[in-house]
């Protein structure tokens, strides 16, 4: 995608995650290894769209499914960035620092509101509350499996959670 700019150390521009509004289908972001979120909006590819600097390599992010104008970015560095695209100044809502390790793979919970995810190289998945741009620790969950790569909550069975992990993949019965 159009937007991103330089090169990461790794050699390239990587975008790394992507993910459309469910509210604007039209409305596409992207995060890349160059440290930026891009906002594109597909009825109009041409314009430049909005664009972040997350101060870190995003690993993962995703739109808020209970907000169509909020979304999260977790970094390589450990944290998760929320950001509001209504605000004028580009700069976080909230930064959380979730894991030690990278935070490979974020979820929003589409039956709880404000209830995220995070998985991480550390080997561990945790729940955040993100109400009022607040985060505050829930819980930790850790499958001794290696490393966290993906974690996913259920659209169907709002407290369960697929996590994908360096052995195979474990299912986890989250409560809230």
């Amino acid at each position: 995608m159009q937007g991103h700019s330089g090169a990461s150390q790794e050699g390239g521009m990587e975008v790394q995650a992507v993910a459309w509004n469910h509210y604007a289908p039209q409305v596409l972001l992207s995060g890349s290894r160059d440290r930026t979120v891009v906002l594109k909006d597909g009825r109009d590819p041409s314009r430049s769209g909005l664009k972040w600097s997350t101060k870190g390599k995003v690993e993962n992010l995703a739109w808020d499914p209970h907000s169509e104008h909020s979304f999260v970015v977790s970094l390589k560095e450990g944290t998760v960035k929320g950001f509001d695209i209504r605000a004028s100044d580009l700069s976080p809502s909230f930064t959380l620092h979730a894991h030690d390790g990278e935070v490979s793979s974020i979820s929003y919970n589409i039956h709880a509101p404000n209830l995220l995810a995070t998985g991480s190289g550390d080997g561990s998945v945790k729940l955040w509350d993100l109400s009022n741009n607040q985060p505050s620790w829930i819980a930790t969950h850790n499958p001794n499996a290696g490393i966290v790569f993906s974690v996913s909550f259920s659209a169907d069975f709002p407290f369960l959670l697929a996590v994908g992990v360096s052995v195979g993949a474990h299912m986890v019965t989250t409560t809230y």
